[in-house]
Formats: C-alpha cells, sequence, structure tokens
C-alpha cells in the first residue's frame, strides 16, 4: 500500500519527539519536553498517595469492560436468529399440518390454524358456515383413517369429538342467524345434515366402534331446522331457550302476528279532492284583489277607491296639496312708492320707489 509523502514526514517527527523523550536530548525538543517532564511530576504528586488498590478500582472504572461491550452485539444476533428459525419451522409447521390426520403430531398444529381463521371470521353466518365446513372435513379424515388401516380407537374418537364440536357450534350459529332473518338457511341446513348423515352411514361397517354421537347429533340437528322452518310464519319462533345446537322451537299454537293496536299508527283517511280549477272571472278577481294587497307609498291619505272587477285599477282623481301660509322670514317690508305732482302744467308725474 502506498502511504502519502506527508504521512510518512509526520511519522518520522513522531518518532524523534519519542526518542527524544526516551534519551532526555533537549537539542531539538526542548519546550515540548519541559512540558512533558511537568506533566509526569503533576501525575506522581496527585496519585503518590494513592494505595495499589485504589489504583486499580481507578484503572477498571477508567478502562472498558470489553467482554461487556462484545456481549451485546453477539446477544442481537442471536435473538435475530432465535426469530427467525422460530418463524420458518411455524410456518412449515402449518404447511405440513394440513394433510395431517387425528392422533399425528400436527394435528393440533391444524385445529389450532382452524380456530384462529373461525376468530378472524366477523360475519355470524359465514363463521357458523366455517364451523359445518370443518364438521365435514372430520369425516373425510376418518375415511382417510380407515383407508390408512389406522385401528387405534383414540385416534376414531378424536375425529368424533371435533366432529360433534364443529356441527353443534355451526348449527347454534346458523339458526341464531336463520330465526332473526327470513329463516333461508334452514333448508341448506336440513340439506348439509341430511348428507353428512349419508356419508356416515357408509363409514359405519369400516369404522373400530360405532359412531353414535355423531349419528345423533345429525338427526337433531335435521329435526331442529324443520321445526324451526315450520314456524317461521308464526307468532312466536323460538321458547326462548337454547341447547347445544341454539335455539329451541316453541311449541304452542302456531298464531298469525298480532296486528297492531289502534292508535299506534295514525290513519292519513280518504284522500282529500283537488282544489276547482278557478274560471277567467276567478282569475279576473285574484288579479285585481293581489294589485290592491300591494302596499302604494304616498305622502298623503288618498280616497278609498271604488271595488272593481276588471283586472285594471282605477284610482280616484288626485288631490292637490293644500296651500300652507307663507311664515315672515324677518326682512322689513317694502315702503310705498311716493308721487310728486307735476311741477308745471303738461309735465307727468314723478314717481320715487
Amino acid at each position: 500500500m502506498r502511504v502519502p509523502p506527508w504521512s510518512r514526514a509526520r511519522r518520522r517527527e513522531d518518532e524523534r519527539f519519542a526518542r527524544a523523550v526516551d534519551t532526555g536530548d533537549d537539542s531539538e525538543f526542548g519546550t515540548e519536553l519541559a512540558v512533558v517532564a511537568a506533566l509526569r511530576r503533576l501525575g506522581e504528586g496527585d496519585t503518590a498517595s494513592l494505595s495499589g488498590d485504589a489504583r486499580a478500582r481507578i484503572a477498571d472504572r477508567v478502562t472498558p469492560d470489553l467482554r461487556r461491550v462484545k456481549r451485546k452485539p453477539r446477544l442481537t444476533a442471536v435473538i435475530t436468529a432465535a426469530t427467525a428459525v422460530v418463524t420458518a419451522v411455524s410456518g412449515l409447521a402449518l404447511v405440513l399440518s394440513a394433510n395431517s390426520l387425528p392422533g399425528e403430531a400436527l394435528y393440533d398444529v391444524k385445529r389450532a390454524r382452524e380456530a384462529a381463521v373461525i376468530q378472524l371470521t366477523l360475519d355470524d353466518e359465514s363463521r357458523a358456515l366455517k364451523h359445518l365446513e370443518y364438521a365435514e372435513l372430520r369425516l373425510a379424515e376418518l375415511a382417510l383413517l380407515v383407508e390408512s388401516g389406522e385401528r387405534a380407537r383414540h385416534n376414531y374418537a378424536i375425529a368424533f369429538d371435533d366432529f360433534t364440536d364443529e356441527a353443534a357450534a355451526g348449527t347454534s350459529g346458523l339458526t341464531a342467524v336463520a330465526t332473526s332473518t327470513g329463516g333461508r338457511q334452514l333448508s341448506p341446513l336440513r340439506q348439509w345434515a341430511n348428507e353428512q348423515a349419508a356419508k356416515l352411514a357408509l363409514l359405519s361397517p369400516t369404522l373400530p366402534e360405532e359412531p353414535a354421537a355423531p349419528r345423533t347429533l345429525l338427526s337433531r340437528i335435521e329435526r331442529r331446522a324443520t321445526a324451526l322452518a315450520a314456524r317461521m310464519d308464526c307468532a312466536q319462533i323460538t321458547s326462548g331457550d337454547f341447547d347445544d345446537i341454539g335455539a329451541i322451537p316453541a311449541t304452542g299454537a302456531c298464531g298469525t302476528p298480532p296486528a297492531e293496536p289502534p292508535g299506534t299508527r295514525t290513519d292519513p283517511g280518504p284522500p282529500l279532492p283537488p282544489p276547482p280549477r278557478p274560471t277567467p272571472d276567478d282569475e279576473r278577481t285574484e288579479n285585481t284583489l293581489a294589485v290592491l294587497r300591494e302596499p302604494v307609498p304616498t305622502a298623503s291619505p288618498l280616497p278609498t277607491a271604488s271595488p272593481v272587477t276588471s283586472s285594471t285599477t282605477v284610482y280616484g282623481p288626485p288631490v292637490p296639496t293644500p296651500t300652507m301660509p307663507r311664515l315672515p322670514d324677518g326682512s322689513p317690508p317694502p315702503r310705498p312708492p311716493v308721487t310728486i305732482p307735476p311741477l308745471l302744467p303738461g309735465l307727468p308725474e314723478v314717481g320715487i320707489g
């Protein structure tokens, strides 16, 4: 590596100064060596009274702990790597658990993912349909267990329990939505229960034990959907009680919904007839009245005009404004003219003023 000339010159000067400090030669660096000597004496005078333990403690306090400084980056790297590994393993487990069966190691991961999906579904009807979808998936897993030759009763019991839980939860949510709306969900629910009962009947001969609980539940779901659908037009649809599959239908007589009590809604009555169309004479009269109603600014009251029936307004003759007597303005009255008789006969009179 090439070193610049100015760096080499600076290094030579530093080496000469270091040799001068070690040898004490003050021919070239006299002032600088004097400063170094003064600093050494000052340091020796302040620390001369300190013991060895005190000096060691001061040195430990001033010197940074290299082990502690190096440990922080290493700990951060370890935490980052561990987080990445956990994330990768979790993602891989979710992917691999999609095809897991009851009793396998990743089956619980699969069920946890399904529970998370249901919790993230905000619509009540969509959430109930998700439960029914997962219940149908449990029957498919039962068929896969039979095909794989699994004989452990415990694994089949897990599938039975998960099926009943999902089917009951889905039925409860769907009947709640149906009874609060028009009930259009009840017919598909009854059809779903019949289809799952048919699938279970095909699997029963190959299962290690009789699926009594799932079969009973599907029968109850079919009867519940039928009973609720029959009371959708009744005054009371449900009894107000609930069980594991939702609202219980009412058992009383199916009456029509009560009519609104009198007075709850104002009867508008028969419509009013349209107003009669005005005749030409009525139009002229209305125009005349409209003109007469308009205020006319005047300085003095005018005589009342006689009522007319034509569209032209007629007013009375104008009234002259009365002349008021002039007030004196304070000037003297004019003097009368002065007449002088003629001085000679035949001459005219002379007037002054």
